[in-house]
């Protein structure tokens, strides 16, 4: 397993309020001997929370699959949170994962998918017949906030997406 992690801190003020996501990659290594899935991801910068839904941005996946002669596996990659979005002890108020948005479409699917019960499906790349080795996919999902409390105290909201990369 590889694991890569983007720290990042945020600060919400009165007027704006901004929130930043930890993010935090997770490659499944492949149980083949000799081969090899990498995963890694552009970091998100600060989401000003002064519209419902925040303005959108570009989250960049690539997938690396190697050690292969002929055949590369189909490659599966999702994003997942577990919790919500909190802010510092006693804050009762919170971000729900729901309300994070990958393609305007929440984080939290309600299927299975990458062997995660409710996480979101990045890509699904076939099986390929490659003479290359590796394998190189590059995936671009858009992230968003919508439909989040407008209660929310002045306060540092923080949460953490994972990714992860599947190959079967």
């Amino acid at each position: 397993m590889q694991s890569l992690d983007f720290p990042a801190s945020c600060e919400v003020e009165s007027v704006p309020r901004i929130f930043v996501f930890v993010l935090l990659v997770v490659a499944v290594a492949l149980p083949a001997m000799g081969q090899t899935l990498s995963l890694s991801a552009s970091s998100l910068s600060t989401f000003p929370l002064t519209s419902d839904p925040t303005t959108t941005q570009t989250l960049t996946v690539t997938t690396n699959v190697g050690g292969f002669f002929l055949v590369i596996p189909q490659t599966t990659v999702c994003a997942y949170m577990t919790a919500n979005m909190a802010g510092k002890p006693g804050n009762t108020g919170s971000i729900p994962d729901t309300s994070v948005q990958m393609n305007s479409t929440s984080i939290v699917t309600g299927s299975t998918n990458c062997g995660v019960a409710t996480a979101y499906q990045i890509a699904n790349h076939a099986g390929a017949f490659c003479f290359c080795g590796t394998k190189t996919y590059t995936d671009s999902v858009t992230v968003r906030i919508a439909g989040y409390p407008t209660t929310l105290e002045a306060d540092t909201y923080t949460g953490t997406i994972t990714l992860i990369a599947t190959a079967q």
